[in-house]
């Protein structure tokens, strides 16, 4: 089980699932995502092996922007994650 405690770009992603396990899932991937992206080792704006040909999709225009930011210069102290976009 991977610990999730800092932003990483799925929170920013329309395909990001709910879920009631411990594990994240979205449509790219059902069975759960991959560590390397939850911990921002990867940029899943790219390819990445097992996405079934999904990729990142912003929420909305801040949402890319953020994840922009987080993938260009992602957090160096961990800490809450951001407040949900409502």
């Amino acid at each position: 089980m991977t610990s999730y405690s800092g932003p990483f770009l799925c929170l920013y992603c329309s395909r990001l699932s709910d879920t009631t396990d411990d594990i994240l899932h979205c449509t790219a991937f059902p069975d759960g995502i991959p560590d390397a992206i939850v911990n921002n080792q990867a940029d899943h704006r790219q390819p990445y092996p097992g996405d079934n040909g999904l990729r990142f999709r912003a929420i909305d225009r801040r949402a890319r922007q953020d994840a922009d930011e987080l993938v260009i210069s992602p957090p160096t102290r961990r800490g809450p994650p951001p407040a949900p976009f409502c």
